[in-house]
Formats: C-alpha cells, sequence, structure tokens
C-alpha cells in the first residue's frame, strides 16, 4: 500500500506541473493567464485528494518550521482584500498543495524528475514549433512565448526547470551514477531548451539560472575545503563575476534596465511615505503609477527618465514591492525567513541540495522580476520547499492526529473546489458572451457577471470599454471609481476625461487627461485630449503650442493610433511637423 501511495503521490505531483505549463483549453477570459492559474489549482487539488484517500494510518508530524512556512505562503501571497480572486483561490490551492506534498508518507523522487524532462521537453517542442510558425504566438510582439502570453513567463518557467536537471546531471557525472541512455536523453532534453531559454530574451532567467548553478555547486564543492584567505578570494570572486554578468546583460537592453531602475526609485519613496505598515497587500500595483506621475514631476526628474517612464504595475524586485506593501517589518521577515530556510541544515541528499538551488533560484528571479505571478514557478517552488522541509533536522515538532488532517483537508478541497467551478463557470460564461451574443445583448450579460468578476482589474478594464461603447454612464463610472483604487492606469484616466467631458465637467476632465499624461509622459493620447479640450474651451495658446510639440516630439511607440491622432491635430489646428515660436502659436 505504502509504494503504492507513493507511486500516486508522485504522479499526482508531477501533474501538477504539466498541467500547469500545458494549461485548460482556451474557453476562459484570457486564457493564457488565466489557464495556468485554473490548471495549476486542480492539479493541486488533485493532488490534496490523492493523500486524503490513499494516505498510511500514521499520524502526521509537523514541525515549528512548517507552521512558519504555512504563515510565509498566506502572508506572501494572499490578499485579504479579495479573498474570492482567482489569484487568491490559485495560491490557496498551492498552499494545500505544500501540505499535501509535506505530509505523504513516501515519494518517488524520480517520477518528480521525469516530470521535469517532459516539462522541459514540452515547452522546448512547443517553443520550436512557434518559431517555425506551426503554432501562433498569442503575442504579436513576440515570436516565442510557450503556452504563455508572455516571453517572460516561459524563460522563468524554464530556468528553473533547467536548474534541476542540470544538478541531477553534474551529480550523475561527479559520483558516476548514470546509465547512458539517461544521460543521453537527459542532455538532449537540456540542450534543446537552451536556444529557447535565448529566444525568450529574459535576461532575468539567464542570470538567475546561471548564478544558481555556479554559486550552489562552488558553496558544496569548494567552499568547505579552502582557508579564510582563500574563502574570501571565492567570495571576492564571485562578486565580480556576478557584478560583470549584470553589466553584460544591462548593455543588452540599457533602456529596460533604466525603466527598472526608475521603478525602484520610485519605489523607494513609496517605503519612505509609509516605512512602518505600508501600503497592504497589492499596495504597489494600486499606488505606484501615482508615484512615478508626482516624481516626474519634480525638478529631480530627468528627460530620459519621463521618457522611459512606462505603464507598469510591477516593482520588479520582490524585496521592495514587500517593502511597500509591507513596510520594513515586512521586509526584515521576508529576510529572515530566507536566510533561516538557507541557513538551517538537514540530510545531505541531492534533493535537499536542489531544493536550495531551486529556491535559490526564484531569490534571484525575484530580484528583477516578478516570478510570484507566474504559478507554474510557484509549483516549482511548492514542492522544493516540502521537500527542503521534509529533509531538514527539525529541533521541535509534535504530532498531529490524522483524523484533524484529513478534516483540514477534505473542507478545504470541497471549498475550494466549488470556488474553481464557480470561478470556472463565470469566466467561461464571459467567453461564450464574447462569442456568441449579439453587442446588443453583450452589455446586459455583462452586468449580470460584474459582482462574481469584480476583483478581476483584467476583466474590469474590459468592462469599462464594452460599458463605454454602449452608453452606460452609470456602470463605467461604477468601474473606473473601483479600478481608481487598485489598478489605475493612464487608459482609465483618459475614459473618466471623456466621461466628465460628456457631462459637461471640463475641468475635472482637464485634471484627468493631465495625470493620465503626467503618469507616463511619453504617450501622446492624452495630451491629445489635452489639446482638443483647450480650444474647446478657448485656451488657445495652451492648445496651439500643445498641438505643435505632439506634431513635432520624438515618438516612442509610433503606431497607428499616433498616426490618427497626428492627422486629427494638424486637420483640427492647421499645422504641418514644423516648430513655431511661441508668440506666433499665440497669435493663431
Amino acid at each position: 500500500m505504502n509504494k503504492l501511495l507513493s507511486y500516486l503521490s508522485a504522479v499526482s505531483i508531477g501533474s501538477v506541473w504539466l498541467m500547469s505549463i500545458s494549461g485548460l483549453p482556451d474557453d476562459i477570459f484570457n486564457a493564457r493567464y488565466m489557464s495556468s492559474i485554473f490548471s495549476t489549482a486542480v492539479g493541486a487539488l488533485v493532488n490534496c485528494a490523492v493523500f486524503l484517500f490513499f494516505r498510511s494510518k500514521q499520524n502526521i508530524r509537523l514541525s515549528c518550521l512548517d507552521i512558519a512556512i504555512f504563515i510565509f505562503l498566506c502572508c506572501y501571497w494572499m490578499n485579504s482584500s479579495a479573498w474570492d480572486s482567482i489569484y487568491n483561490i490559485g495560491y490557496a490551492c498551492l498552499i494545500m498543495f505544500y501540505c499535501a506534498v509535506k505530509c505523504t508518507p513516501v515519494l518517488r523522487l524520480n517520477i518528480l524528475y521525469w516530470a521535469c524532462l517532459c516539462s522541459l521537453s514540452f515547452l522546448s517542442v512547443w517553443g520550436y514549433l512557434q518559431l517555425c510558425r506551426f503554432l501562433p504566438s498569442p503575442n504579436p510582439y513576440f515570436k516565442v512565448t510557450g503556452p504563455f502570453y508572455h516571453p517572460t513567463y516561459l524563460g522563468l518557467t524554464l530556468s528553473a526547470l533547467m536548474c534541476i536537471v542540470i544538478h541531477v546531471i553534474m551529480f550523475h557525472i561527479l559520483h558516476r551514477k548514470y546509465t547512458k541512455g539517461l544521460f543521453i536523453m537527459e542532455s538532449v532534453c537540456l540542450l534543446s531548451a537552451i536556444p529557447i531559454l535565448i529566444y525568450t530574451e529574459s535576461r532575468t532567467a539567464w542570470f538567475a539560472l546561471i548564478m544558481s548553478v555556479i554559486l550552489p555547486y562552488a558553496t558544496r564543492q569548494i567552499w568547505g575545503k579552502y582557508s579564510i584567505r582563500k574563502k574570501v578570494l571565492v567570495v571576492t570572486v564571485a562578486t565580480i563575476f556576478s557584478s560583470g554578468l549584470l553589466i553584460a546583460f544591462y548593455t543588452l537592453k540599457p533602456i529596460s534596465a533604466d525603466g527598472r531602475l526608475l521603478i525602484w526609485k520610485v519605489g523607494y519613496g513609496m517605503i519612505k511615505d509609509k516605512p512602518a505598515t505600508g501600503f497592504g497587500k497589492g499596495g504597489f500595483e494600486a499606488n505606484y503609477l501615482y508615484y512615478q506621475a508626482k516624481y516626474l514631476l519634480t525638478e529631480n526628474a530627468t528627460e530620459k527618465e519621463k521618457y522611459i517612464a512606462g505603464n507598469t504595475h510591477m516593482a520588479f524586485n520582490d524585496f521592495l514591492r514587500i517593502g511597500v506593501e509591507h513596510g520594513i517589518t515586512g521586509l526584515v521577515l521576508y529576510m529572515a525567513f530566507i536566510i533561516t530556510l538557507f541557513g538551517i541544515s538537514g540530510k545531505k541528499t541531492l534533493s535537499m541540495y536542489i531544493s536550495k538551488s531551486v529556491l535559490f533560484l526564484i531569490v534571484l528571479q525575484g530580484l528583477f522580476s516578478y516570478p510570484y505571478m507566474i504559478y507554474p514557478v510557484m509549483a516549482i517552488g511548492v514542492v522544493a520547499l516540502a521537500l527542503l522541509s521534509r529533509g531538514i533536522r527539525h529541533f521541535r515538532s509534535f504530532n498531529l492526529p490524522l483524523k484533524y488532517i484529513n478534516i483540514f483537508i477534505a473542507v478545504a478541497i470541497i471549498s475550494l473546489t466549488f470556488l474553481i467551478y464557480r470561478k470556472y463557470a463565470a469566466y467561461h460564461e464571459l467567453y461564450a458572451g464574447m462569442k456568441n451574443n449579439g453587442y446588443n445583448e453583450f452589455p446586459a450579460k455583462l452586468k449580470q457577471l460584474f459582482p462574481k468578476l469584480k476583483e478581476d482589474n483584467i476583466f474590469l478594464t474590459y468592462y469599462c470599454k464594452i460599458m463605454e461603447k454602449a452608453g452606460n454612464w452609470e456602470e463605467l463610472s461604477k468601474s473606473i471609481s473601483i479600478l481608481e483604487k487598485n489598478h489605475p492606469t493612464p487608459a482609465l484616466f483618459i475614459q473618466k476625461g471623456d466621461l466628465l467631458q460628456k457631462k459637461s465637467l471640463l475641468e475635472e476632465a482637464e485634471k484627468a487627461y493631465r495625470l493620465a499624461a503626467d503618469m507616463v509622459p511619453s504617450e501622446q493620447k492624452a495630451r491629445g485630449r489635452l489639446a482638443f479640450l483647450y480650444k474647446k474651451m478657448g485656451k488657445n495658446g495652451e492648445a496651439y503650442e500643445l498641438a505643435n510639440i505632439l506634431l513635432t516630439e520624438k515618438v516612442k511607440n509610433y503606431g497607428f493610433e499616433t498616426f490618427k491622432l497626428h492627422s486629427k491635430l494638424k486637420k483640427e489646428f492647421q499645422l504641418k511637423k514644423r516648430r513655431f515660436p511661441l508668440g506666433q502659436i499665440q497669435n493663431q
């Protein structure tokens, strides 16, 4: 029975990885992102069910570390202001997944490793099919994205899987414990994934993979054999190497890197404003663009920063995000947890070594990106956390009767299954409405779905567009007020300005357009609205000056919308693409 349980547990854990990267059918709203959440959640619940129905008769032994990990995952992931959101449901399933992996008596690690190889091969083949145009990319701006919408998701997931495979190959080579067939298969899977990882252009994935392979290996193989003087030399070389790597990656995309530096600078100002408590979970997303607009109006902001500032809601640094959302206290606890996790000694096994390497990789990814938003990476990290906890020598632990564990897991499975089904039904209903209903019926259908999906910012943004087209100003105003607090964007305030114009509230509309322009100064749409509004208000000098600037400045992203705006400006103001002296413009 125990052997059957171990196989079933390993297969169910492997299914979480495979489902998280393959996704459910594309019959849900924003399927390329939502499918990984739904799939990971379903796979996690399957794993919990396997543990519940095929467990051993022994009591469960929990430790203080398990409790600390459970609390950490809840605080790190869960958003108390939107308990029933699909993101919270997905994270709750991952927490249950940790509990099931930790409590399973016996795990077949070789089956988990085969699941990694299968996942790595699956993603690589998908990437090659996209390169050869046999499979379409869901994002028109990138050739290779895998089953995801953005290549960053693919790159970070690939780097986590490749980290596991590389360490296993190195272990086999060092200890000469491998068969020729398996070694060839591992090498083929790894080498075939490297070009796809390169095509993702994810510098974070490259850096995290390189450092998570070299540093743990150096620590394990070299560190213990050196004297203090040689250890200092090793640290110096490692610092120089990592710094050189960062500089090299910076030169690949300097504008993108400068954009992240701007985000970190503005984020530091947010921490200074609320250093003790922070803005709460989701506070970075809800407040960053307001702070960016405020900073770019100061004398400290350079012209380059105004040009590269973008419409972002990501901190691109986990330490910064936690500092903004939970204050210095949360940041200190987060750092203490990481240090404790890596500092506790345990069994010197391959699974322990790989688990620490994978968690180190995710921490490195969090320095420059957002792995906490990528559910396949989080699923791998949860397994690594559980394996690490299983292998650590616990200084204090206690037995928990199995019946209490069974009751807890059974209630959690039933509740989460109900929530997942309800969310899936809502998104499926939305998708069906988008495909089948006539436009006259669709706004009414959306209005019915609003209470079920109002915590989803992507849905609300779409809802605003539909209500604006339908002329339902009351619903549009209600959804705009929610997004202003949770997910502000320049496009949202342009919509708000248009709505205020329709209500003849011109001064309020001017403030909305001005805020949209201040958030991302390089975008012209908001300032174009301002130019037309100024003419309507009789402010001809400001209108002509702003129109002239828009027609003559360097455009960051010139597209069809910019072409239409410039054509309308030239027609409305009778201007050509050349600069006018300010006095001549004011006289017009």
